[in-house]
């Protein structure tokens, strides 16, 4: 099992809502990016003590 010392029995790892966006620039560039946003469950708060986590991302990609 995952986990710190606490040893949590909880099951419920939390909810999580990711939303994304792209643009296509040209044939060759497109650009991507998005959000997840992460509610913590029960195992996740008494594992690590975790609230909110938020993840932010970019991305460049090129094509041949």
């Amino acid at each position: 099992a995952i986990g710190g010392v606490t040893r949590s029995t909880s099951q419920n790892l939390g909810t999580e809502l990711d939303l994304t966006t792209s643009w296509q620039i040209n044939k060759h560039v497109g650009l991507s990016g998005g959000v997840a946003l992460v509610w913590p469950g029960t195992y996740i708060k008494e594992q690590y003590g975790f609230e909110n986590l938020n993840f932010y991302y970019a991305q460049i990609d090129f094509k041949l």
